[in-house]
């Protein structure tokens, strides 16, 4: 059986289309099935939760003692901040830290929010915090809250732990992070 002439001109067309679409398709199947072609770190400067945890509010409290609203952390990127201690010297420095951090992102005001969470918070410190810092949003966390104390925690607009910096991460992690984030996300 012979083929007529001009027939491998005619079936290369199509194999030629066929394998310009079908090889990054099957390019990408095996790099998928590879894990270890993959990378290994991803492109955040905090420590990721994995999986996202949801963020226990029932240990939250507003500063008269009510149960905190739920909606706290819906709709917005939060940025909070667990100090144990109260608010010592080394929480006030993160908390400036944090504003300098909001300000930065000017453009994402209205997606991003700043939270305080402390056992107990006196009354001269309630009102220095609030004339410092009027975004500042403080609650009252339970001492047995399970969060590591001087560390802040991103939580997404869903209210999911996302991230958590420890407490010798420069605030410029932080930053590049949440612009990222501002940055790529369609939610919050």
């Amino acid at each position: 059986m012979s083929l007529r002439p001009g027939f491998r001109n005619r079936l290369g067309v199509p194999v030629a289309i066929f394998s310009v679409f079908a090889a990054p398709l099957a390019l990408a199947l095996l790099v998928y099935g590879r894990p270890e072609w993959q990378p290994a770190d991803s492109l955040a400067r905090g420590q990721l939760v994995h999986p996202p945890q949801p963020l226990v509010s029932s240990q939250l409290s507003d500063l008269e003692g009510r149960p905190l609203d739920t909606g706290l952390f819906r709709g917005r990127w939060t940025l909070l901040y667990w100090s144990a201690d109260g608010c010592a010297q080394r929480c006030r420095e993160q908390l400036n830290a944090l504003l300098r951090i909001c300000r930065a992102e000017a453009k994402g005001q209205g997606r991003l929010q700043r939270v305080l969470a402390v056992p107990e918070l006196s009354a001269d410190l309630t009102q220095t915090l609030r004339q410092t810092d009027a975004g500042l949003r403080l609650v009252l966390a339970e001492r047995r809250w399970t969060l590591p104390d001087g560390q802040v925690y991103l939580i997404d607009p869903l209210g999911n732990l996302v991230l958590h910096y420890p407490p010798s991460s420069p605030p410029q992690d932080i930053a590049k992070d949440l612009a990222r984030l501002l940055r790529l996300s369609g939610i919050g």
